[in-house]
């Protein structure tokens, strides 16, 4: 499996909007390797660069490939393209798609979106293409790269109040712990969840 980042700049087009209303989206592939090599079931982050507004660069959404590359007139849900929110005076960089499946989306700091500012105090991540080099739409992430950001997207906090208390790294420690709270909240809830449908079904069994 691969990992990728796709950007885009806020500035050409309205990708806070994009991944706000669709589920499942399509980016542009213009390279040609690109488009071989990106799979169905490859990992998604989508970065939005900083452009000339005031909205914090970084990771906006999270998902996987839904469809291979594939011409744009032969693609399963036409009206998810987002031709609408281009800027005055940009256009789509071609019509060869790669289909996305968005599994999740945080499009602020307060909705706990990852901030550039995070990878550049990151050991790992300070690495990433998507700071160090920055043009471009498509990068192609080496796995640990893409685990670390993972781990880190998983936690549910802004990591602002963290931050401000114990330094960068003890707020991405008290990201992680927040994701491991939420992994056993989520397993509780579910055995509750269980254990209603068979009271549920029992009782229906009676009348």
């Amino acid at each position: 499996m691969n990992h990728w980042f796709l950007q885009a700049n806020p500035d050409q087009f309205d990708v806070t909007t994009y991944v706000e209303s669709f589920t499942d989206i399509y980016w542009s592939l213009k390279r040609e390797a690109w488009q071989k090599k990106a799979a169905v079931g490859d990992e998604v982050f989508i970065w939005r660069a900083k452009g000339s507004s005031k909205l914090p660069s970084g990771v906006i959404a999270h998902g996987f490939v839904s469809q291979p590359a594939t011409q744009k007139s032969k693609l399963q849900a036409q009206e998810n393209v987002g031709e609408h929110l281009w800027r005055p005076g940009y256009s789509e960089l071609s019509t060869v798609k790669l289909g996305v499946h968005l599994t999740s989306h945080r499009t602020s700091p307060e909705k706990g979106m990852l901030l550039k500012q995070h990878f550049l105090s990151d050991p790992v991540l300070s690495r990433a293409q998507i700071v160090t080099v920055q043009s471009g739409a498509v990068f192609l992430l080496p796995a640990a790269q893409a685990n670390r950001i993972r781990e880190l997207w998983e936690g549910e906090e802004t990591m602002e109040e963290a931050a401000s208390e114990g330094g960068m790294e003890g707020a991405l420690v008290e990201r992680l712990h927040r994701v491991r709270e939420r992994d056993r909240s989520e397993e509780h809830t579910s055995e509750l969840q269980s254990h209603l449908n068979l009271v549920c079904r029992l009782l229906l069994e009676k009348k």
